[in-house]
């Protein structure tokens, strides 16, 4: 998973449960593809950062959300 792979390179991802059920680490897709390991239909334009993987090598570009843009 992509949390995983974040938290082995050193990069600073907020997350809580680490197993996508608190929510902590959603975000919104700004470029690329990914694949849901566990799709949602509510999920549309953004993901949990700890249920996907990138579908093909190459950008994908994240953003945070707050409490505005949730």
């Amino acid at each position: 998973m992509l949390l995983l792979a974040s938290l082995n390179s050193k990069l600073s991802v907020p997350f809580s449960c680490g197993m996508s059920n608190c929510g902590k680490c959603r975000v919104k897709v700004v470029a690329g593809q990914i694949n849901m390991s566990e799709p949602n239909a509510l999920l549309i334009a953004t993901v949990i950062w700890a249920t996907f993987l990138p579908v093909m090598p190459g950008l994908l570009r994240l953003s945070k959300l707050n409490s505005r843009n949730n």
